[in-house]
């Protein structure tokens, strides 16, 4: 699973709630329960390297790019909670990262560092692609 939530301002209501992004030195952010994109609107996943490491590079269908264009040309300058279940069986779950959204996001891309060894970041696109394509081949049938 990949679940997307915006950061939201701690107003006392049951809506959001404080996430711990980062396992060794946690940054606690306050995120909305409901998330705004899901797996089900990715249409691929895969890593990438970047200088001095990797990233998650995933690419929304045209709805869920709709929603992230949304979303970012709105909320400029919070964060986005990305929480992640994987393994086998999804035994693995954690708040993988919470990138600071700087610009409008339009062609549904969005890449980011996870919290994460490559090999667990390999096994979440495997994952999420195989999602796509069960999703996709359903849609088409």
């Amino acid at each position: 699973t990949l679940r997307l939530h915006l950061e939201s301002t701690r107003n006392g209501t049951k809506e959001s709630e404080p996430v711990p992004i980062y396992r060794e030195k946690p940054l606690w952010v306050n995120a909305e329960k409901k998330p705004f994109l899901s797996e089900e609107f990715v249409a691929s996943a895969k890593v990438v390297d970047e200088v001095g490491g990797f990233a998650l590079r995933i690419q929304f269908d045209h709805q869920g790019a709709t929603m992230l264009e949304q979303v970012t040309t709105e909320n400029r300058g919070r964060k986005i909670a990305i929480f992640c279940q994987f393994a086998e069986k999804l035994v693995d779950y954690r708040w993988l990262a919470a990138p600071i959204i700087s610009h409008r996001i339009t062609d549904g891309v969005l890449v980011f560092t996870p919290d994460t060894t490559r090999e667990e970041a390999e096994e979440i696109a495997l994952g999420l692609n195989n999602v796509s394509k069960k999703a996709h081949t359903w849609v088409e049938q």
